[in-house]
């Protein structure tokens, strides 16, 4: 259940006080849930179904049908579901004209977390801090957004220039997955340019 999974966390050693380590690991988005499940009063996957994927009309979009959902990696989805996501960060909350976040949630979720006096506990390879940083669920990279996808999806928002794009890829190793992207981020911007 979500009550065990949170009690398998709570036992894990800490890394430093709140707000002073940042250790990139699925732990922290299985804990946002248990505390989504907690407010809204039902099961992760069912909020995320009524609350996120029926407003933006991702139908082809869930967490599985597992005991427990698994915020951190455990969706199944579609390039075109996805990009409604996208659209919906892009417009700071809005998706065909309906509120599905506030406008202040998505700029929390935007704001690097990851200053000067945070210690970098863990980061995933390829990850260069300091190029990037860390927000609520999303990478930092200066006025864009992203969440790539352990094996190659990259999908991102770029709020200075307004657009979403995802690319969906398969890699078996991450060696070199940041500068590829950041590479993907900069073609792309320049063919707005042109």
């Amino acid at each position: 259940s979500m009550d065990e999974a949170i009690e398998k966390i709570a036992e894990m050693p800490m890394e430093g006080a709140p707000g002073t380590v940042f250790h990139y690991s699925n732990a922290g988005l299985q804990i946002a849930g248990a505390i989504l499940e907690k407010i809204g009063g039902a099961p992760f996957g069912e909020l995320f179904i009524t609350r996120i994927a029926r407003p933006l009309g991702m139908r082809n979009t869930d967490f599985g049908r597992g005991p427990v959902a698994l915020p951190a990696g455990g969706a199944s989805s579609t390039p075109e579901d996805y990009m409604h996501f996208l659209e919906m960060i892009r417009d700071q909350g809005m998706y065909n004209g309906v509120r599905v976040l506030s406008e202040r949630s998505v700029k929390e979720m935007e704001k690097n977390r990851i200053g000067p006096d945070v210690r970098i506990g863990y980061s995933p390879a390829g990850t260069a801090m300091g190029k990037v940083g860390y927000g609520y669920g999303e990478w930092v990279i200066g006025d864009a957004v992203s969440s790539p996808g352990l094996f190659g999806a990259f999908p991102w928002v770029d709020n200075s220039r307004g657009y979403c794009a995802f690319l969906m890829v398969f890699y078996l190793t991450s060696q070199g997955k940041q500068e590829r992207d950041i590479e993907l981020m900069r073609l792309v911007d320049g063919a707005f340019q042109e």
